[in-house]
């Protein structure tokens, strides 16, 4: 069985083909680039699905839906509408997931076309981590945390239970989600239990371009200043976090700006760090006990001092990092925490492209074939 898989960022797309045997994953095929490459990206992929009748899907990640959602589900005109409905709470990726969603339409009309949203693994929130302290009828409106990355989360979450020869549903982990977009998750037996990211993808950690979490009287006070809500939406979203307080937003490049001592690069990660290390905190304090920590994402995979800075401090907890480990430079998935650690510290390759064909799997395959998931028997279309 094979799913395509259309992972869609504010403007990037990273196409692939995911594989199954039984329940083992493997890159069949893969393109990344632009949205503007798109057009071109999905031109590939329908050569490849011409040749091979094992395709059962297309899975396409999709950032907000406007409410919780517990599963994949088939994209049709009604939750088209809700997810372009969603675009305030998720501007930057909902118009780009609808575009790439339509062309893959025109590509492949056979294929179900399916929805693997970054919220649908934390609707295991329990109420105490989901409620936002306002008034009850805005929780009954549907606004509470909602929480994002979580495709990366699962899949981080699941493989650190691997390493550790462990099931999942045994196994307590704290990821961290670190790239231009950030948010951290504590998982309970193979659930998420907690998380940084809100309602939007705007609280929690700083990130790249977002500030995170603040004091909302910041923004009133702006508002009373005579600064527009879509000035603020916009200052908060694009012009804050790394950009805001070292003047860019690539991590690698604050971090070598830092190293040769530029004032507000160092500024902007001892701010980072704090934040990060706070929120480490709070996911600690929502498990009674942590068998992973784990590092997933552009920068959780590639900023060994990031990784070194966020533990430092923890080692009370059984948070004990190997500084030689740290800094190499293996290509696989690795656990870098010292012999002495009580929890094992992993560094683990983001792979949301896995984790959207599992809910897309899970989702079409017994009803496909009358079977369970991951067998191998597959009709031909006709």
């Amino acid at each position: 069985m094979e799913i395509i898989t259309l992972n869609v960022g504010s403007s990037s797309l990273r196409a692939g083909v995911v594989r199954w045997v039984g329940d083992d994953a493997s890159t069949a095929f893969e393109r990344v680039g632009s949205l503007d490459d798109a057009t071109a990206i999905l031109a590939a992929l329908e050569a490849y699905e011409h040749t091979h009748e094992s395709v059962l899907a297309v899975a396409h990640r999709v950032v907000h839906a406007g409410r919780m959602t517990a599963r994949a589900e088939v994209l049709d005109e009604a939750l088209e509408r809700e997810i372009e409905r969603a675009t305030p709470l998720a501007p930057h990726h909902n118009p780009a997931a609808l575009r790439v969603i339509n062309l893959a339409r025109q590509c492949f009309p056979r294929l179900p076309q399916v929805a693997a949203f970054d919220s649908a693994f934390h609707a295991t929130l329990p109420l105490r981590s989901a409620v936002y302290p306002l008034p009850y009828a805005w929780f009954e409106r549907g606004v509470r945390r909602l929480g994002f990355h979580g495709l990366s989360h699962a899949y981080a979450s699941r493989r650190a239970a691997k390493l550790l020869r462990r099931p999942p549903s045994e196994t307590n982990a704290i990821v961290c989600h670190l790239g231009s977009g950030a948010s951290l998750c504590a998982v309970a037996g193979g659930c998420s239990v907690d998380t940084t990211m809100g309602y939007t993808p705007l609280e929690g950690l700083m990130m790249g371009t977002r500030s995170g979490s603040l004091d909302p009287g910041i923004l009133f006070h702006a508002l009373r200043e005579g600064a527009a809500p879509e000035r603020l939406e916009q200052i908060v979203d694009t012009e804050s976090g790394f950009a805001g307080l070292a003047g860019r937003s690539n991590v690698r490049e604050v971090l070598e700006a830092a190293s040769a001592g530029e004032e507000r690069a160092c500024l902007a990660v001892d701010v980072y760090v704090h934040r990060l290390r706070r929120e480490m905190a709070a996911m600690l304090a929502s498990l009674t006990h942590v068998h992973a920590l784990v590092f997933t994402g552009g920068v959780g995979e590639h900023a060994p001092s990031i990784r070194e800075r966020a533990c430092r401090g923890f080692e009370t907890v059984g948070w004990t990092i190997d500084a030689a480990a740290n800094e190499g430079s293996a290509t696989d998935d690795r656990d870098v925490a010292a012999a002495s650690s009580r929890t094992r510290i992993f560094v683990i390759h983001a792979r949301e492209d896995i984790e959207m064909a599992r809910a897309t799997r899970d989702l079409l395959a017994p009803q496909r074939r009358g079977s369970v998931p991951g067998d191998s028997a597959t009709p031909a279309r006709t």
